[in-house]
């Protein structure tokens, strides 16, 4: 081993999150390194919210779930154990818009006894030597009340719940001060961090998420078929795509109005492609028909397989986000050869580089536009170096194995040292 990592062990790691394995960028964040640890030889097992059971026995992990109802959609009667509510989240999730500040006080009490249930019951049968919580929120102290060694990482939504709802700070607050250690995704996640709680450095380790490039990669299927199916009678000269949750802090109000610029100076040879869904879709979709936008296509969440499929056929991703904790799509687009035209927002600012797209201020439609034009008029082998250059960049930069490497070095610092002595309080 390295000097100065811990000896490698294989342990028991529970992971739990507060959102499914798909559909939001933390679940698929627990999906991928369930699946990077047990690759590494550890026994892992995983708590989420769900509206039936989960089977990953052939991704190598267990998964155990809390039952929710789903709202909405006919099905059988739900379970007797299923909670009467969609799971929660903090802003939006393609199968639940309901969020942790719609829940009335029996609800966050029906939500926690659940999952404290459900916890208590994993751990009967399963010596979890290290439990890895997903946000600084409402799980991570139920981790907190069981006693054993806990990690948790801030995706940045959490921070944003803790500043919106203040029924859910004093959870949060003890949750981050009895971990052994807060993971934090981005430069700017880190500093947002300890801006809200004031935890030492120590405490804290910054630690990028990887990028699934089993799933995200260039594809080989038709431009031609996969355009006629989102609704391309002709396929375009180009196609800008985004996707992600249509929320205000992702800023798509930003890309419709670039976009505006841009189909004019491209004179109707550009698409833009919108994959996601949220609660400001009808505005958007009104904004959209306001001004006058001819190439825009609303397509609604997709699976990860489909937007690799979309991300090989397009020719730039923008993502102008306002804020952004990570920006795990830049990863995925550039995993699958596509530039990347985002904002200097967050993590972002961490993650994209001249090589592999441009960076333009928040909230400037018009310079998103002349970047996005920028890299859309690059001659064919300036195109095809800058798309080997993100899938390189994506490949040395960002897999999964050095993410899950760094990870398991956290929990080997917890189970060898334990919680700092001295850190009880600490600001």
């Amino acid at each position: 081993m390295t000097s100065g990592l811990k000896t490698w062990k294989a342990m028991k790691l529970l992971l739990i999150n507060h959102f499914p394995l798909e559909g939001s960028g933390s679940g698929v964040y627990t999906r991928n390194l369930a699946k990077a640890l047990v690759a590494r030889g550890h026994e892992v097992q995983v708590l989420v919210p769900e509206y039936k059971s989960a089977d990953t026995s052939g991704e190598g992990f267990i998964t155990h779930t809390v039952l929710f109802e789903e709202m909405g959609v006919e099905k059988e009667p739900r379970a007797a154990t299923a909670l009467s509510f969609p799971f929660p989240c903090f802003t939006t999730h393609p199968r639940s818009h309901f969020t942790f500040y719609d829940m009335d006080q029996e609800q966050i009490d029906a939500y926690r006894e659940a999952f404290r249930v459900r916890l208590s019951e994993i751990l009967e049968t399963f010596e979890a030597e290290v439990i890895h919580a997903g946000h600084v929120w409402v799980l991570a102290d139920l981790v907190r009340e069981t006693g054993r060694p806990y990690v948790i990482t801030s995706h940045g939504t959490d921070l944003m719940g803790y500043r919106r709802d203040e029924r859910y700070r004093k959870n949060a607050a003890d949750a981050a001060a009895g971990a052994c250690r807060i993971i934090t995704i981005s430069r700017q996640a880190d500093a947002d961090f300890q801006a809200v709680f004031g935890l030492a450095a120590k405490r804290r380790t910054l630690i990028y998420s990887g990028c699934d490039t089993g799933v995200f990669h260039k594809k080989t299927g038709s431009r031609e078929d996969l355009l006629s199916d989102l609704g391309f009678q002709r396929p375009p000269r180009h196609v800008v795509c985004f996707a992600g949750k249509l929320v205000a802090f992702k800023g798509v109000d930003v890309l419709l109005a670039a976009a505006a610029g841009y189909e004019q100076s491209l004179e109707g040879q550009v698409a833009t492609i919108i994959a996601g869904d949220g609660v400001l879709k009808p505005a958007l979709m009104a904004q959209a028909e306001a001004l006058g936008l001819k190439g825009i296509r609303f397509v609604g969440h997709q699976t990860q397989e489909r937007l690799a499929e979309l991300y090989s056929v397009s020719d730039v991703f923008a993502m102008p986000s306002r804020s952004e904790p990570f920006g795990l799509a830049a990863l995925e687009a550039m995993a699958c050869g596509l530039p990347v035209v985002g904002t200097s927002a967050g993590g972002l600012d961490d993650i994209i580089t001249p090589e592999v797209g441009r960076l333009v201020p928040v909230d400037d439609p018009f310079a998103l536009a002349e970047k996005i034009v920028e890299i859309l008029s690059l001659d064919g082998p300036g195109k095809k170096e800058m798309r080997r250059r993100c899938v390189r960049y994506v490949e040395t930069c960002f897999s999964w194995a050095a993410t899950a490497e760094l990870t398991e070095q956290v929990y080997l610092e917890c189970v060898s040292d334990g919680r700092p002595k001295d850190n009880a309080g600490q600001q």
